[in-house]
C-alpha cells in the first residue's frame, strides 16, 4: 500500500477536498501547486504515489510524468513508484497510450469524488508502470 504521497494539483479546492480525505485514510500527503515545485518534489524520490493533475503552470504534468519516469534525469524515483493522473482533458487516443505506459491510471476529476480517489490508490496499489 502507498503511504507517502505527492498530489501535484493547481486547483486549490480540489487538494483541499482530496488531501483531507486521504490525510484522514492515513496517507502522509504532500503538496505541489505548480509544475515546477511538484516535479522538484517528484524528483526527490520521497514518495511511494505521485497524485499529477495535466494542465499546470510551469510545467505540464505530461513532462513532470516524463522526466520522472526517465531514470537519468530523476534517478531517485524508481519503477516501483507509482503514478496516477487526474485531469479533465479530452486526451487524445494516442496521449491516453503514452500516458498507460509511464502510471496506473489516468481518472477524470470530474468523476472522482475524494473517496472513489481512495479506492482507486487502493486497487493499483499493486501495479507498477
Amino acid at each position: 500500500m502507498y503511504k507517502r504521497v505527492l498530489l501535484i494539483e493547481d486547483d486549490r479546492d480540489i487538494v483541499e477536498l482530496y488531501a483531507n480525505v486521504l490525510k484522514d485514510e492515513g496517507f502522509d500527503i504532500d503538496i505541489a501547486y505548480d509544475g515546477t515545485e511538484g516535479l522538484s518534489m517528484a524528483q526527490s524520490g520521497a514518495y511511494d504515489l505521485l497524485l499529477v493533475d495535466l494542465m499546470l503552470p510551469n510545467v505540464t504534468g505530461v513532462d513532470i510524468i516524463r522526466i520522472a519516469r526517465n531514470v537519468d534525469l530523476s534517478p531517485h524515483v524508481t519503477a516501483e513508484t507509482a503514478i496516477i493522473v487526474l485531469t479533465n482533458m479530452d486526451l487524445t487516443e494516442t496521449a491516453r497510450q503514452e500516458l498507460r505506459q509511464h502510471t496506473q491510471g489516468i481518472y477524470l476529476k470530474v468523476d472522482l469524488t475524494p473517496h472513489r480517489l481512495v479506492d482507486v490508490i487502493r486497487e493499483t496499489s499493486g501495479k507498477k508502470a
